[in-house]
């Protein structure tokens, strides 16, 4: 359009279109903008920061008007940019009520910003708020939501049986770790697995911010997952703090097994060697032991961690999923086998392959412990590898579809390539009804593919992907890359035209282009100074903001190749959601058409808390007799002078083996990366609504009870379960704390974890003990027997004192 004389003016114009030979009055509008001015706008609460920049120059303009408006064009607040092109408008705050914590939100009446327009001189630009942000996706910006306090909750263990008591540990902090000045109010709510409330009470915040929770659960008590949250105000559905806890008929496991191999990855034709060793959990190594291990093939298509979000298999690739024995032997006298998986019948032609080796060690009554190792097979040294511009592996139809292709190797080394074959093949369908004798009709259908274009392309080993343009109509399309030396074939497959709602409420535009972004150093304190290295994928004027709930630091910058700016950390640094975003604006280099492009890149700010991690140290006797008297010692130098608590728990590894349930490390939580809380908006990509939807509620039957018809009544297993506790228990002056447990009457490994806390300074320290009498006996015997049944028990009977003895 910028051909023709009429529409080079600055404006808002109206496209009316009408197909030939349609209905009267089906006509088609959109309107769209001549302009040479770009915004950019970030939301901080109450405010909205925006950005005025050249489409041409890329370069910031002053002078700018700014105005909010609200529905039916409601006035919302103005402004006019700055020197460096940037303008703060107070506009009405969104929401009402309180947040989470208790304090009141800012009141407001019911308009809210749906829209932003800029003037300058004969230009104008409008950007939209009612429409989805910048897709920052494939950025790091990944955590939990910054809260005004948080909750760290842990347990001895996350699996239960019905009949049981669930309980779990919890302290409160504000969002920097420290000790809550104020009494926070806690709402404790408990949901089965059916999604129904069960329970719903408050807790009493103790001493140093330590609470706790335990329910009873009912001996016929629905088996699932369970889930408790946490909230000052009482409402679940927003409760930011939650945890899950499952409740099942389960046996404690008795055996450990772990699965190895040498080979971080095999090569086509190359065996897998593979390493398993197993122990009883009372120390006896599984000698005699039965091994059986599957493997499974399946296409490797994100194998790649650096470029999770790129396809590099090939989709055309099938597997049988029905698990292959592969071994099936007994363990030495050590627990050890060691082995190697034939894989020389796996195909060579079908991209890099998945082998999945599923081990398990038997007891003696039959019953299982298993582990998984995973590997892949690399065909070659560098695959190709896209990405979709697109969502769902579905694009608008009658449009051009967007990848970007690159070529890795396993560790995520990109590497140039030249002469990359590419060739787009359509998928057609021709479906012929016929007249069956039965009056019905029935449908026959004959699928066949075309190739559609083929093309030679070149990569790059650093910059930007290159960007892959296929025009497409409708239907299914494949995208196949040759690598032009070990002529490995990486497909890709898309269905376009097809949709929800219609394609022009789903289709995206590209996401930005990304900037790589360093810091010198891995954490910060109050004072330093973060040099920031940019990388950008083309050089051009740009901004780099530090913020989080507010703007902390701005800076214009050139992009170059070794562009560096320099951050002061000063005390409004207080917050672990603060990120550091770079902006950069590639000038048109066209003289008719504005074809502006802008990249961003997105870093986490870590602040430095190591002062505030704390070294324990546990001391556990290695081995105990049951019954015996286990004196626990935790020392935590760092807080000698200070008041400072334990919480210690000791727990069957034979329980939390089974979900891998490990402690959570809790400076970790208070001090960890939190999710970036802003959204950005700007007219560089055209954005479309998302679907929301509300998850129906699924009504589950079998374990409910029910007035109308009582549940038949549960036997109860006699299971021993090992879970003790002991806390919070004050530390001396010293910093040390000394804790009796009586071992318990059990052959096994204990996980015991020891968490120390004081006002704003946590650690933990774990151990694994043994607890086993000289002799140990295990009986296998099975679950269920029916009248007539016969039936072989399993006794083990091992000798763990050291000397012989006649039993």
């Amino acid at each position: 359009m910028h051909r023709i004389k009429e529409l080079r003016a600055p404006g808002v114009y109206m496209a009316v279109m009408k197909q030939p030979n349609s209905f009267p009055g089906s006509w088609h509008s959109a309107y769209f903008v001549v302009t040479d001015l770009g915004l950019h706008a970030r939301r901080y609460g109450d405010s909205v920061w925006v950005h005025a920049a050249s489409l041409k120059t890329g370069k910031p303009l002053p002078g700018t008007r700014i105005q909010a408006r609200g529905d039916g064009g409601k006035d919302l607040g103005s402004a006019v940019t700055d020197a460096q092109g940037n303008a703060l408008i107070q506009v009405q705050p969104q929401g009402s009520g309180q947040y989470d914590d208790g304090t009141p939100q800012p009141k407001s009446d019911s308009t809210e910003l749906l829209l932003l327009s800029g003037e300058h001189d004969d230009d104008v630009a409008m950007l939209p708020f009612n429409q989805p942000a910048v897709d920052l996706s494939a950025l790091p910006i990944t955590g939990r939501q910054q809260q005004p306090f948080d909750i760290y909750s842990w347990g001895s263990r996350d699996l239960y049986r019905p009949g049981e008591t669930l309980r779990v540990h919890l302290l409160v902090r504000d969002h920097d770790g420290h000790l809550r000045q104020q009494n926070t109010p806690l709402i404790a709510q408990l949901l089965n697995p059916e999604g129904e409330k069960v329970e719903n009470r408050a807790l009493e915040v103790g001493p140093g911010g330590y609470a706790s929770y335990s329910y009873q659960l009912a001996d016929n008590a629905v088996t699932g997952l369970y889930l408790l949250r946490l909230s000052t105000d009482g409402n679940s559905e927003q409760a930011p703090f939650s945890m899950d806890l499952h409740v099942e008929e389960f046996l404690p496991e008795r055996l450990k097994i772990d699965l190895g191999s040498d080979q971080a990855t095999l090569s086509p034709g190359e065996n897998l060697r593979l390493k398993a060793q197993s122990a009883y959990l009372y120390g006896a190594p599984a000698g005699g032991n039965r091994f059986v291990a599957s493997m499974v093939l399946a296409p490797a298509d994100h194998p790649v961690e650096l470029y999770k979000d790129f396809h590099f298999g090939d989709a055309s690739a099938r597997f049988d999923s029905t698990p292959t024995e592969v071994l099936d032997e007994v363990f030495d006298e050590q627990g050890e086998i060691s082995a190697e998986i034939d894989l020389s019948r796996v195909a060579r032609d079908k991209g890099p392959v998945e082998v999945k080796i599923l081990g398990e060690v038997q007891e003696s009554g039959g019953r299982a412990v298993n582990k998984i190792l995973k590997r892949v097979i690399w065909p070659a040294p560098v695959l190709l590898g896209l990405r979709p511009q697109f969502d769902d592996d579905s694009a608008p139809g009658d449009t051009t579809a967007k990848l970007d292709v690159i070529a890795s190797d396993v560790s995520g080394q990109r590497h140039p390539v030249s002469g990359v074959q590419v060739r787009i093949l359509r998928d057609w369908r021709d479906y012929s009804w016929y007249y069956r004798n039965n009056d019905s009709f029935d449908v026959s259908i004959i699928s066949s593919t075309t190739v559609e274009s083929t093309q030679t392309i070149d990569l790059s080993a650093d910059g930007r992907p290159f960007e892959l343009q296929v025009p497409i109509k409708w239907g299914g399309y494949w995208v196949e890359l040759i690598h032009p030396d070990s002529g490995v074939v990486t497909r890709y497959h898309f269905q376009a035209g097809w949709s929800w709602g219609g394609d022009s409420q789903i289709a995206r535009e590209p996401r930005p282009d990304q900037i790589k972004l360093e810091l010198d150093k891995a954490a910060y304190r109050v004072g330093d100074s973060a040099r920031l290295s940019i990388h950008a994928p083309y050089e051009g004027p740009g901004f780099v903001v530090v913020e989080s709930d507010q703007q902390l630091f701005y800076a214009e910058i050139n992009a170059t190749p070794d562009a560096e700016v320099s951050i002061p950390i000063d005390e409004r640094y207080q917050r672990h959601d603060i990120y550091i975003s770079a902006v950069v604006l590639r000038p048109d280099g066209s003289k008719d058409a504005l074809v502006p492009s802008r990249a961003v890149g997105m870093l986490h700010l870590p602040l430095d808390r190591s002062e505030r991690s704390l070294a324990v140290a546990l001391k556990v006797p290695r081995l105990s007799r049951p019954g015996a008297d286990m004196r626990i010692q935790i020392d935590a130098p760092q807080l000698a002078g200070q008041q400072a608590s334990v919480v210690l728990t000791a727990v069957d590894q034979g329980i939390t083996n089974i979900t891998r349930y490990k402690v959570p490390d809790p400076a970790g939580f208070f001090f960890g990366q939190r999710r970036f809380g802003l959204d950005l908006y700007d007219i560089y990509g055209r954005v479309v609504e998302n679907y929301a939807g509300a998850r129906a509620g699924l009504r589950y039957g079998g374990d409910g009870e029910s007035p109308e018809l009582p549940e038949m009544p549960r036997d109860q297993l006699k299971v021993q379960l090992i879970d003790l506790y002991q806390g919070p228990i004050m530390l001396d002056a010293k910093g040390h704390a000394t804790i009796k447990l009586v071992a318990p009457d059990f052959d096994g490994t204990l996980d015991v974890t020891a968490l120390v806390f004081s006002d704003d300074r946590f650690g933990k320290a774990t151990s694994e003990p043994i607890v086993r009498a000289p002799v140990v006996a295990q009986l296998s015997a099975p679950r269920a027997l029916a009248p007539g049944d016969v039936s072989t028990l399993a006794l083990d009977v091992r000798n763990m004192s050291g000397s012989a003895q006649d039993i």
